[in-house]
């Protein structure tokens, strides 16, 4: 499986026109989006 390519942000949200797979993006602390998604029943 290929791994996920991410756009590259600047410091104010403008996408650079880099894309980097994810674990560069990581590795160099890049600015990137990102969402959490939390799902939670009665039963926590």
């Amino acid at each position: 499986m290929k791994e996920e390519l991410i756009d590259v942000l600047n410091e104010n949200g403008i996408k650079t026109g880099q894309v980097l797979p994810r674990s560069e993006v990581h590795k160099q602390g890049l600015w990137h989006r990102a969402i959490i998604v939390a799902i939670i029943n009665e039963k926590k």
